[in-house]
């Protein structure tokens, strides 16, 4: 007896995975994601955050050419926003104390005169 095999039909995307669908529409196969989530967006007027290492555990290193004056805020899945104080090194390079953040995806932030620059980053231990 021979049988069907479904055919790809599409791919559908989730937060953590790809998942191909079959012609038939059964999941032939669940693909965990790489990357779930934007790494960077710059506003018109910016030039963008970078933030490494990406997932953090403890601390999160943050570089950027915008005004080094403004507002560093982190929001996580929830919407939940929080005020952060990054400790400046030298040429607009900062570190950010991750440690007391749960596991998980988060927003950064950063409101400067010149613009808004949202990047995401991860804290995984």
């Amino acid at each position: 007896e021979t049988g069907t095999t479904a055919r790809l039909h599409a791919l559908a995307m989730s937060e953590d995975a790809v998942i191909a669908i079959g012609n038939d529409g059964t999941i032939l196969r669940r693909y965990p994601a790489i990357s779930g989530f934007i790494t960077g967006v710059q506003e018109p007027g910016t030039a963008g955050v970078v933030a490494y290492p990406n997932p953090a555990a403890d601390v999160l290193t943050l570089r950027t050419r915008t005004s080094p004056i403004g507002a560093w805020k982190v929001i996580d899945m929830l919407g939940k926003r929080s005020e952060m104080r990054p400790v400046p090194l030298a040429n607009g390079t900062f570190t950010l104390d991750v440690a007391g953040l749960p596991n998980g995806r988060y927003i950064l932030e950063y409101v400067a005169a010149d613009g808004v620059v949202r990047t995401s980053f991860m804290v995984a231990r």
